[in-house]
């Protein structure tokens, strides 16, 4: 049975400070020996591996919050002990929650406790039982039971305020399933807030037409027109705003049976090709509308000029995933030849200062992918374009 290790995090005493320290020294010594390390035997006792490691054996040396940090980030589960003021215990217990743990907490009950953490299942425990002079079986007992669960209740889960399909959030976010975790009135406002550009790529882009779209938010939050087409966002965007906008698919003439799922339960290879086909046809009306609009448009009376809608249908290079991409935002679901359903793992990421080439960010790397796809087939005589390709310089 492999070894489950419990970060423990107590407040900080002195056996030779002040006497709030020393009592505090006190009591964190005794319920180390009389409840935690007592119910780590009682585990024990059961056949299981049970370790407890205390970040109070961590605060000698240089380097204090990495060795903290590394113990408590490899933990399976941590402990936060609520019986002081002192800060290191709630820096710490942030931390855990902040890592996707659900602590278990133990509260000395002539401490209050925290309002932020009011609500909140505890085990409470007494001076008398952390020192010794009382029966601590029952505290015990909760403590090795919340150690044992199983499913492991203090173990790392996401979180209640995100999306119950977020798998990773940090400087980018990741979920298992895009359509469980962005609906569409945040897709929409992905598109409505873009400054400067739009990018949207995938195997077909026919979908996209059918989804669910909401109007432009208001400065209050309101919308004049809870739903709209994507069109209608499109050329908002690129007549009011001036944002360009980068549509790029594969040409109906470049794909093959590779560029199919497997197993093919959906599409043969001329179905495929048909939907593609079909997809350009209601791009070109979008491309027709801005086109028009940009031809009549004066545009000395406008700050910005109104922007240019660019459908790229590649010949050399596919971009196989599905992409929504401003200049404030991307949106990427990995497109996997053994999916079952459309929306599976999803990078949610955004513009990141990059030190060098070696950590560029995962919205760089994407953005310089479009430019590469630009430079293959953006210019190509052979597809349905005809003006230059949009590049991430504008030009």
């Amino acid at each position: 049975m492999s070894r489950r290790t419990f970060f423990v995090a107590t407040p900080y005493g002195n056996e030779s400070g002040e006497p709030e320290d020393r009592a505090t020294y006190d009591l964190i010594t005794g319920l180390r020996t009389n409840i935690i390390e007592a119910a780590v035997a009682r585990c024990r006792a059961q056949g299981y591996d049970i370790e407890a490691v205390f970040g109070s054996d961590r605060v000698s040396g240089d380097n204090i919050w990495d060795k903290i940090g590394n113990d408590l980030s490899a933990a399976h589960g941590v402990i936060g002990v609520i019986a002081s003021d002192k800060p290191n215990t709630y820096i710490e217990i942030g931390l855990a929650f902040g890592l996707w743990y659900t602590p278990i907490l133990l509260h000395f009950v002539d401490h209050d406790m925290p309002s932020d953490l009011k609500g909140t299942e505890v085990g409470e425990f007494t001076r008398g039982q952390a020192l010794g002079t009382e029966d601590a079986s029952a505290v015990v007992d909760w403590l090795a039971i919340r150690m044992l669960s199983d499913p492991p209740r203090h173990n790392r889960a996401v979180p209640g305020y995100l999306p119950d399909t977020t798998s990773a959030t940090g400087r980018v976010r990741t979920y298992d399933r895009f359509s469980k975790a962005i609906d569409s009135i945040e897709w929409s406002d992905t598109l409505w807030n873009a400054e400067r550009e739009i990018i949207l790529a995938g195997p077909k882009l026919f979908k996209l037409h059918g989804q669910s779209w909401s109007g432009r938010p208001g400065p209050d939050g309101a919308r004049a027109d809870a739903s709209v087409t994507l069109g209608d966002i499109l050329i908002e965007k690129a007549v009011k705003d001036g944002v360009d906008i980068t549509v790029v698919m594969p040409h109906p003439d470049a794909v093959s049976e590779r560029d199919l799922k497997r197993p093919v339960d959906e599409d043969s290879l001329d179905d495929f090709r048909i939907d593609l086909r079909r997809s350009r046809k209601r791009w070109a009306t979008i491309e027709d509308s801005i086109a028009r609009l940009r031809a009549t448009d004066p545009a000395e009376d406008r700050e910005r000029p109104i922007g240019k809608l660019r459908v790229v249908q590649t010949r050399h290079c596919h971009f196989p995933h599905r992409l929504t991409m401003t200049d404030k935002r991307m949106l990427l679901t990995l497109r996997f030849y053994r999916e079952d359903v459309n929306s599976r793992f999803c990078i949610d990421a955004g513009p990141q200062y990059a030190e060098d080439a070696f950590v560029a960010p995962i919205f760089d790397l994407i953005r310089s992918d479009i430019d590469v796809i630009l430079d293959e087939d953006g210019g190509d005589p052979g597809s349905d374009d005809h003006a230059p390709p949009i590049r991430r310089d504008g030009s």
